[in-house]
């Protein structure tokens, strides 16, 4: 078992490259003048959010950080049609020191990011970055050296961010940023503890193109000529793996399926409403191991969330309500964050995070076939 858990930890380090290498390959067959690369400096400043008891003690902390980012800004007519927009693409380098050198320790980071500017053509503009990457820990919980440290327990974890940036072009070639930042670390459950570290910060930087960047102004088109990935009905199947708690070291298998029904409301934004259903294998587990009775590892809900087509990149968020949950579980309702890639009209590949709250449940890997 321990082998098929660095197996599946490795394939979704691999995964996440895999989906934006090929999500930025959306971008590929722009010329050179369609594209300006830039450099970006900014610092960074939070705090952490004590979403559980059992972190509160050391939650008390401001952690701060530099981060350095290299990438493109897309000016080409294709782009344009994506989103009615010039995004820029890139990955970020981070470091994050989060004020805590004997429990916490420091973190870093590369994230691949996608981020629309909206008005890039006037000298302010407002622009949103979303990426999901790896992050490197360097103290992490271990039962005799750190019992403290209930956040994170694997070296190499999973960050996610989400970004609202206010930009002002001091000249053509240099922008200036702030920006709000939410980020949450997370090894998706398969190693405990993983109580997750969500930190907000605030940041201010600066970006320099290496070269002028037009704008040029362009005709909406009627999103309902665009031609989108994947039919209106789609059906998931998806793989995880889980421990019950940091005692248990052993990974136990997660697996369901999901229907959901997607509209299209923009060019770039969908609706959809869905079923889901979950049989976790580590609920299984505990509930023999403690002799629950009248209980089961199976759940079943209903969800509505949001996507957002970049090309043949999907982001999507989704709410979830538990119709049919007899292990009560930490919450009535989840989250669920996801990307997947369109290998064709037809089938996409993708990863999720489920949560409850501030609390990953589990991330999976899984397949979608629209019909």
């Amino acid at each position: 078992m321990l082998r098929l858990l660095k197996r599946y930890r490795t394939n979704k380090i691999l995964f996440i490259v895999l989906i934006y290498f090929t999500g930025f390959r959306s971008y590929g067959n722009e010329v050179e003048s369609d594209r300006t690369p830039y450099l970006g400096v900014r610092s960074a400043y939070g705090f952490i959010i004590a979403h559980s008891r059992e972190i509160a003690s050391i939650a008390k902390t401001n952690p701060w950080g530099v981060e350095i980012d290299f990438g493109w800004h897309h000016t080409s007519e294709k782009t344009w049609r994506y989103c009615f927009c010039y995004p820029r693409s890139g990955f970020m380098l981070s470091y994050f020191n989060f004020n805590n050198p004997e429990v916490l320790g420091n973190g870093y980071a590369i994230v691949p990011y996608i981020e629309p500017y909206l008005t890039a053509d006037k000298p302010f503009s407002i622009s949103i970055k979303a990426g999901l990457g790896l992050v490197y820990l360097d103290n992490v919980y271990h039962p005799v050296t750190n019992p403290e440290n209930n956040f994170y327990s694997t070296p190499i974890s999973f960050i996610a961010l989400l970004n609202f940036g206010i930009n002002y072009r001091a000249t053509p070639n240099l922008n200036i940023k702030i920006s709000g930042n939410y980020n949450h670390i997370s090894n998706g459950s398969v190693k405990q503890p993983n109580k997750g570290i969500n930190f907000p910060m605030a940041s201010i930087g600066a970006d320099y193109s290496f070269g002028s960047t037009s704008f040029p102004e362009r005709e909406k088109e009627d999103y309902g000529n665009e031609k989108r990935h994947g039919s209106i009905f789609r059906i998931s199947t998806f793989l995880s793996l889980k421990e019950i708690s940091k005692e248990d070291k052993k990974q136990y298998p997660v697996f369901g399926f999901s229907g959901k029904y997607s509209y299209l409301v923009g060019r770039m934004s969908a609706l959809t409403t869905g079923l889901e259903w979950v049989w976790d294998g580590s609920l299984k587990e505990y509930i023999a191991q403690n002799e629950i009775p009248n209980s089961s590892p199976n759940r079943f809900s209903v969800t509505a969330g949001h996507e957002l087509l970049i090309g043949n990149v999907n982001f999507y968020q989704e709410l979830g309500v538990y119709l049919y949950s007899p292990f009560e579980a930490l919450d009535p309702v989840y989250q669920r964050y996801g990307i997947e890639y369109f290998l064709s009209n037809k089938i996409s590949v993708g990863m999720t995070l489920k949560a409850h709250r501030h609390v990953a449940d589990f991330m999976d890997i899984r397949v979608t076939i629209s019909i």
